[in-house]
């Protein structure tokens, strides 16, 4: 019996060491969780009408995740966000809080694809956050915002909405009959409260309608409905009422003299 395990003691070892490499590897795969904090919470893809204040941190959250030991592991939290996709969520002119929910989706790590399909993460992530939208007129001073979060239970994201109003113009071609002038030019808005590129925004200080021709009038007509020209210029500008592209202008005349 001595003998024996003298002359396959060589055998047993190997088969031991196995054993325990075979264990160590299935405690590897072994599903387990890790708490990752903090987390930073990032938005990409602003509309050219939105931006971040400047000075603004981004928040950050904790999240657990849940996978194979190793792969959790890899994981670097400085590495790791939670990346929001402002063009997934719907944004309307007249909302100034847009609720929406972190997901296993937007997070992002340094995992490569297949060790990122490895792992979940906790449904509590599911948390929600609100996109606060700020009204900034242009031609004033940025308008203050929260320093820090002040809700401990959602997360806040403040964007800004470049916005400016601007005069109405109705351009005239033509003169009105002998003996005649305009006396009345009634334009419906008067004027319009737009959104879009800052950079555009700065460079607007009107906008016109279509260009309307009084030649040869002495009588009042109907009023008259007259679109807006600015929105066949660009596409990064547009009213914020979207119902708003056009006017209602009422015109009169009266003879020379009276």
């Amino acid at each position: 019996m001595i003998h024996w395990f003298s002359s396959n003691r060589g055998l047993i070892l190997i088969s031991f060491f196995l054993a325990v490499g075979l264990v160590w590897i299935r405690g590897q795969e072994r599903l387990d969780s890790r708490e990752l904090s903090p987390i930073q919470v990032l938005v990409e893809n602003l509309p050219y009408n939105l931006m971040l204040p400047q000075g603004w941190s981004p928040p950050s959250t904790s999240i657990t995740v849940y996978g194979p030991r190793k792969t959790l592991d890899m994981i670097r939290t400085d590495q790791s966000s939670f990346r929001v996709d402002i063009t997934q969520i719907p944004i309307e002119n007249s909302d100034e809080e847009i609720p929406f929910l972190l997901t296993d989706a937007m997070f992002k790590s340094n995992l490569d694809e297949v060790d990122r399909q490895r792992i979940t993460l906790d449904v509590s992530i599911k948390q929600q956050v609100v996109l606060r939208v700020i009204h900034w007129n242009i031609d004033d001073d940025p308008p203050s915002f929260p320093p820090g979060n002040p809700n401990p239970n959602r997360i806040e994201i403040p964007v800004y909405r470049m916005e400016k109003k601007v005069d109405i113009i109705v351009p005239l071609h033509g003169e009105p009959a002998d003996g005649h002038e305009l006396s009345l030019l009634d334009v419906t808005p008067s004027d319009i409260l737009l959104t879009g590129k800052r950079e555009i925004l700065e460079q607007i200080q009107s906008v016109t309608t279509s260009a309307l021709d009084i030649s040869g009038l002495s009588d009042n007509p109907p009023p008259l409905y007259l679109p807006l020209d600015i929105f066949h210029q660009t596409a990064e500008i547009k009213p914020m009422d979207s119902i708003v592209n056009g006017v209602t202008v009422m015109i009169e005349f009266k003879k020379k003299g009276n």
